[in-house]
């Protein structure tokens, strides 16, 4: 029996199935609506529950590694997860290569944005009929889809609308095994919120790139505006920038010329530190030399005593002893 009172309202979704029956003719739109009906389930899902972001490396590089000056960057393999829920994978290295403009005269840095998205592209292409009863004109058509990933530096002015990436209002938040603390409440509040639709292509940012054009130099990489899936991006801390990094040992709110004094004392005394360890060490390997000498020499001696003990011991095994014959006498008898 119905309430009177109830309400109900029905909304439709984005997922569609395809329901064969004895007799349909199927279409091509029937098979490719039955193929779709899981990816888009699965999809769905992992929208909901991971987000958007990366998986699992994407690191980004100088390339050679370990150069002083380069005009490179290396996108290392890696797995994703666009804004539309669907994952890819970059199977191999992919090296950026940054153009310098000419007559540059300004020494601060330009900002690249290095982003990957998934696309896909149409091979093995046959021919088909544009009838549907087979009788019209042949055609050739893509009958397979290849996903691609590409890799993509942007300017600053140039961002794609939907790039998946940290904000200050998706900031990466530290969890905590005290379910009691502010850390908990706020991971448990992260994994529970829902993303953001997005239209469009799907970019998930990795790294932004401070290239030098005037020095053709790559300055630093920045690793702290790239988003993880939101069980890593709740519960883990944020990557480093390595771009504010402070020149070591320098403070900017004080004198440098003062800074550079205490320095150069310093230095002063710690190279006469250790030019007293470098002597006292000399001193103590030539103890070391002379200890280990007599060690040897006692260890000669030793083994010199041993061998000829051996020596003498074997050699009176080896001498017959003479046996000592007695000679028996015959006593006379006495006449009764």
């Amino acid at each position: 029996m119905k309430e009177k009172n109830s309400l109900k309202v029905v909304k439709k979704t984005n997922i569609l199935s395809t329901k064969f029956t004895d007799g349909m003719v199927v279409e091509d739109s029937d098979l490719t609506t039955a193929q779709q009906y899981p990816v888009d389930l699965m999809s769905t899902l992992f929208k909901a529950y991971f987000g958007c972001g990366i998986v699992c490396g994407f690191h980004v590089t100088r390339h050679p590694e370990g150069a002083d000056r380069t005009k490179c960057v290396k996108v290392h393999p890696g797995t994703a997860l666009d804004c539309h829920g669907y994952p890819f994978r970059l199977c191999e290295e992919v090296i950026l290569k940054f153009k310098s403009e000419p007559c540059v005269t300004t020494d601060e840095p330009v900002n690249y944005y290095i982003a990957v998205r998934r696309k896909q592209e149409g091979e093995q292409g046959r021919e088909v009929s544009d009838d549907k009863c087979g009788g019209g004109k042949a055609k050739c058509t893509n009958t397979r889809k290849r996903d691609v990933v590409v890799v993509r530096a942007f300017m600053e002015d140039s961002l794609p609308d939907n790039l998946c990436r940290i904000t200050p209002n998706h900031p990466a938040d530290p969890g905590d095994v005290d379910s009691q603390s502010s850390g908990h409440r706020q991971a448990c509040a992260c994994m529970k919120e829902c993303p953001c639709d997005c239209c469009g292509n799907s970019w998930v940012l990795l790294a932004r790139v401070e290239y030098l054009e005037k020095d053709c130099n790559v300055k630093c990489i920045d690793r702290s505006v790239r988003r993880y899936v939101k069980p890593i991006h709740c519960h883990c801390d944020a990557e480093p920038n390595e771009c504010d990094k402070p020149v070591a040992g320098v403070d900017p709110n004080q004198d440098i010329g003062a800074q550079f004094m205490v320095a150069a004392d310093n230095y002063n005394q710690l190279s006469a530190s250790l030019s007293a360890q470098q002597s006292e060490l000399t001193r103590l390997g030539d103890d070391l030399q002379r200890m280990q000498q007599v060690y040897f020499e006692q260890q000669q001696t030793i083994t010199e005593e041993r061998l000829e003990e051996i020596e003498t011991t074997s050699m009176r095994k080896q001498t017959p002893v003479k046996k000592k014959v007695t000679k028996k006498t015959s006593t006379p008898r006495k006449k009764k």
